[in-house]
């Protein structure tokens, strides 16, 4: 996989979910022993995080951002539901022209 610098510098970011439970976003790849591109905590965490591999391809990185806020938001929800959700959020958003662009 090609590594795209890019993501690497984005500012951490925080937000609440619907239950007001409050994560931070932080660009950085999951441990290896995971095996996965993106993490996110449980809501019944502490200090909840949700990880994103900064490395990723455009497209995967929408979708692996997607998936993970889709998990702090509804974690009841099996993985299944919501990689299919994750994959045709970011489906959608492309064919509507989104493309990331990093402010200067």
């Amino acid at each position: 996989m090609k590594k795209n610098k890019k993501y690497s510098n984005l500012p951490d970011i925080t937000f609440k979910n619907a239950d007001k439970i409050e994560y931070r976003i932080v660009w950085k790849e999951p441990r290896k022993s995971y095996k996965a591109s993106g993490l996110c905590d449980s809501p019944d965490s502490k200090k909840p995080e949700i990880w994103v591999d900064p490395n990723l391809e455009e497209k995967r990185f929408l979708e692996v951002l997607a998936e993970e806020m889709c998990h702090a938001h509804m974690w009841d929800k099996n993985e299944k539901t919501v990689r299919r959700f994750a994959f045709n959020l970011k489906k959608i958003l492309y064919k509507l022209g989104w493309s990331h662009k990093i402010k200067k």
